[in-house]
């Protein structure tokens, strides 16, 4: 096959946008990202021509005829062989404004299941995104259903999960020197929450569900990582750190760049845990199980297929903490049947999820 030509328009610093982009990159592709995000792009892309709009002008609102315009221009220049937008809001309505086709569009989690409920202006958008669309792809069953509600038919929607490396994320691998550093003794079970530190991640609830688990187990410890922190959440989560007595036991690892590093982390970790407050399936997830490292999950319906209880991991409803701690100290305390999860995880993970895969998929 001939190289192609092809423009994305999306959030450039984002590992979703990245691990899209990358295989046609790889592949040999002529690749331009416009960066529509509320901010300028922070990290380099090389094979890609980045086009920076926040960099250029970002004043709120005034911001997407502007980028409209200026993404029209350059689409007239270059004449892609495709233009695919990521996610309905930001990035969706620049895509679909520039009227350009054939037009893909990629739905994230957030921004078709919650984001078109805050208005009729919202929804009335949302619609319009995805019926200028030639197709829709969605990473999780429920946001492919609610995609095709929206699109009108299932005719336009593809599932295409996101892909996990499972040649980087696999259960071999050292984590001595990483307990080390990170100070955590040999032999205490680390429960990690890889979310980021915002509302939609429920944060809180992993804390009070820590707390039930160190009454129980007084040798663990919680890992929590400082991304896209919000800082008045942030100061709330060490108030809630305090109020439960947590001390030293919460560590907060900074930013995690680099997939062999957060493999790594994976592999370090007893037990995830992850209580969104909505989610399509997270990648953070899938590359756990494919390290071998069970995971305990809100009780969302993109878990559905993936978190069995008993077999790969637990879901919890999403605001009970005891109920989320109860699953985390099963599986501390029966080391036998947690290290019977990871296996199938993994087993579930390459048969359906695998980047292999999925690059096929999404270049087919």
């Amino acid at each position: 096959m001939s190289p192609l030509r092809l423009c994305f328009i999306g959030r450039a610093d984002s590992v979703h946008t990245r691990r899209w982009v990358d295989p046609f990159v790889a592949r040999g592709d002529e690749v331009w990202v416009f960066n529509a995000a509320a901010r300028p792009a922070r990290r380099p892309w090389p094979g890609v021509g980045l086009v920076d709009m926040p960099a250029a002008f970002n004043v709120p609102w005034l911001r997407y005829p502007v980028w409209t315009l200026h993404a029209r221009r350059i689409l007239r220049r270059v004449r892609p062989d495709l233009l695919h937008g990521h996610c309905l809001d930001l990035s969706g309505w620049v895509s679909a404004a520039t009227g350009y086709h054939p037009l893909v569009v990629t739905v994230w989690g957030s921004d078709i299941m919650l984001h078109p409920d805050r208005s009729r202006l919202a929804r009335s958008l949302a619609g319009w995104v995805l019926a200028r669309a030639d197709a829709v792809t969605a990473p999780a069953r429920p946001l492919y259903a609610r995609a095709a509600s929206f699109a009108g038919s299932a005719e336009r929607v593809h599932l295409i999960h996101w892909g996990v490396d499972c040649e980087v994320f696999r259960p071999e691998g050292d984590t001595t020197a990483l307990r080390a550093a990170l100070e955590l003794p040999l032999g205490a079970p680390v429960v990690c929450c890889p979310r980021a530190l915002t509302p939609n991640y429920n944060i809180e609830t992993v804390l009070e569900a820590f707390s039930h688990v160190l009454r129980a187990r007084p040798d663990a410890y919680l890992l929590l990582i400082e991304f896209n922190a919000k800082p008045d959440y942030r100061q709330k989560i060490d108030g809630w750190i305090r109020t439960w007595g947590l001390g030293d036991r919460v560590r907060f690892l900074p930013r995690i760049d680099g997939q062999a590093s957060m493999a790594a982390l994976y592999r370090l970790a007893t037990v995830i845990i992850s209580l969104p407050l909505s989610d399509s399936l997270s990648l953070t997830v899938l590359e756990s199980m494919a390290c071998g490292t069970p995971a305990v999950v809100s009780d969302l319906p993109a878990y559905e297929d993936w978190i069995v209880a008993g077999e790969t991991g637990y879901r919890v409803p999403t605001r009970d903490a005891a109920a989320a701690a109860e699953a985390v100290l099963w599986l501390l305390d029966r080391e036998g049947e947690r290290q019977a999860f990871g296996p199938r995880g993994r087993r579930l993970v390459l048969r359906q999820a695998s980047l292999a895969q999925q690059k096929q998929q999404s270049i087919a």
